[in-house]
């Protein structure tokens, strides 16, 4: 199933609200092409993602670590990639912030945006940059590998 026939499924679940036309042209300037793809976008315009916590426990979570994670702020989204660090090394490698961790760690969550229509979902911890300010991707915490079995799994709150 598609991520946007799980939202669609899912959508009186979400708790959060939509972006603004305002929201989604900020997102447009400040990032990338490449990180933000058209459907992702219209998606944040057509599902109340923004502030919707999603949980998995550790058995489902594929780093073994399970999530709290808070939807971003299209705000938020562009400071913790474009300001940020793990954000500003994981974008040059495709990586667009999309949660905050709401466990204690405050490691962002990721989509690989440059990974097709159904995207994968990481934790990147702080500690995953360098000396040098570069992304060590093999501290990349896989969560899930499509970010369509992450929504359809997780619990909404």
């Amino acid at each position: 199933m598609s991520v946007e026939a799980i939202l669609a499924r899912r959508q009186t679940e979400l708790t959060g609200r939509l972006i603004t036309e305002q929201e989604a042209q900020d997102l447009k300037k400040e990032l990338q092409p490449s990180l933000l793809p058209s459907w992702l976008l219209n998606l944040f315009l057509t599902y109340p993602l923004v502030e919707t916590t999603f949980r998995l426990t550790e058995a489902q979570d594929n780093s073994g670590l399970g999530v709290q994670m808070k939807w971003l702020s299209p705000e938020q989204m562009i400071n913790e990639t474009t300001e940020a660090f793990p954000g500003i090394a994981a974008a040059s490698l495709g990586y667009l912030a999309i949660g905050m961790c709401l466990g204690g760690s405050g490691d962002p969550y990721f989509v690989k945006s440059t990974s097709g229509s159904d995207l994968l979902l990481v934790r990147i911890p702080h500690d995953a940059v360098n000396g040098e300010q570069r992304l060590r991707e093999y501290l990349v915490e896989i969560v899930s590998a499509n970010l369509s079995e992450f929504l359809d799994k997780a619990r909404i709150s």
